[in-house]
């Protein structure tokens, strides 16, 4: 008899990133101490709605948002492991995206004081 150790989901460090760039989550540091092969879920949980690459790998990417000036967005990702008992874990991840500064705009008139 071995006691069953849990098995552990790590979806990867929050990001702080760019608008309109690929964003890669990783989840490839999850892992079971008893080395039963894991299988992954991604699913976005909070914020714009994103397409990512794969639900059910290990590693995915989605192309962040376009985001006003003097604006963030915040999406919230979180990654569910399963092992072959069933037993299952999760974590999550923040990605908040800021915008790329846009080029000041100017107007001009002819009228003159």
């Amino acid at each position: 008899n071995t006691l069953s150790l849990p098995i552990v989901a790590n979806a990867g460090p929050d990001q702080i990133v760019n608008e309109k760039v690929k964003v890669n989550l990783d989840g490839s540091n999850s892992f079971d101490p008893e080395n039963q092969s894991l299988t992954y879920m991604w699913t976005q949980t909070s914020g714009e709605s994103i397409v990512i690459s794969s639900s059910s790998s290990e590693k995915t990417s989605f192309m962040s948002p376009t985001v006003a000036n003097n604006e963030i967005k915040v999406l919230v990702f979180e990654l569910r492991v399963y092992d072959d008992n069933g037993r299952e874990a999760f974590d999550t991840v923040v990605i908040t995206v800021d915008p790329v500064n846009a080029p000041p705009t100017a107007e001009a008139s002819a009228i003159q004081e």
